[in-house]
């Protein structure tokens, strides 16, 4: 029961870490581009954004990680129900930062749109890794 436990772990901190590189490659990549188009505070917008996406994204391992972590697999409603709280997380975020003035609008919700596309197949690949491998390795 421990090593399940220690298993689901270290695939968590797994997907963060693959979650963290995905968000500072699109960083990256889009720190010149975002900087010619729309400045300074484009880039503000992009970071904001990325953090928000990056959150959500974290947030929604933790149900299949929980439920990994226990003596039954992932259910079908842990991943769905993780992919849910990615998308109203996000979507909460990005209406309170651009409702209030916080972010530059127009950079901040395209970069909100493309970092949650990006990360998408991880959280996809890591909620449905989750609800398998329990599964195979008690059959």
């Amino acid at each position: 029961m421990t090593s399940a436990r220690q298993h689901a772990v270290r695939r968590f901190l797994g997907f963060v870490c693959l979650l963290l590189l995905v968000t500072s490659v699109l960083a990256l990549l889009g720190w010149l581009p975002t900087k010619r188009l729309a400045g300074e505070s484009g880039i503000q917008a992009m970071l904001s954004a990325l953090a928000v996406t990056l959150s959500g994204s974290i947030l929604s391992g933790i149900p299949v990680w929980r439920a990994e972590g226990s003596d039954q697999p992932a259910s079908t409603s842990a991943v769905i129900g993780s992919l849910v709280i990615r998308f109203f997380f996000v979507l909460a975020a990005t209406l309170y930062l651009v409702l209030n003035g916080l972010a530059e609008r127009v950079p901040f919700v395209v970069w909100v749109g493309l970092s949650y596309l990006l990360l998408l197949p991880v959280d996809v690949r890591y909620a449905l890794r989750g609800s398998g491998t329990r599964g195979e390795q008690q059959g």
